[in-house]
This record gives C-alpha cells, structure tokens and sequence, in this order.
C-alpha cells in the first residue's frame, strides 16, 4: 500500500506540514471532519485550525523543534 492509499484510507487527522507550518498533504478525514476539500486544506496553516489555546502550545513545541534541529 503506497502513501496515497494510507492517506485515503486512515480513519485519523493525518498529515504532513512544513517547517513553516502549512500542510502539504492530509489524510481525507481532514475533508470528512472540516468539510474543507483536500485542495483548501493542503497549502493551509495548520495553526489556522487549532483552538488558540492549543495553537499558541503548538507555536511553543514547532519552536523548540526548529531550535533542536538546528544544532544538529
């Protein structure tokens, strides 16, 4: 089973984002849950659909990770 079949058949929000945090591919449960299609949603802020509240911990991890990642 390839990538593309793993992303249209997973039952979960699963993606694949950038370090800038856009999505660069999901899971078709994203467009299920949402209502957004796969086009409208890849591209996107992931941020852009977090409650704030986890979104500003979401900034916080992303940040660290950058960091991390840049001492290697």
């Amino acid at each position: 089973m390839g990538w593309n079949s793993f992303f249209t058949l997973a039952p979960g929000l699963l993606c694949i984002a950038t370090a800038e945090g856009r999505f660069v591919k999901v899971s078709t449960a994203w467009q299920r849950v949402l209502g957004w299609s796969i086009e409208q949603l890849e591209g996107a802020f992931v941020l852009d659909f977090m409650h704030p509240d986890d979104a500003e911990a979401a900034k916080v991890t992303g940040a660290r990770s950058a960091r991390a990642h840049d001492h290697h």
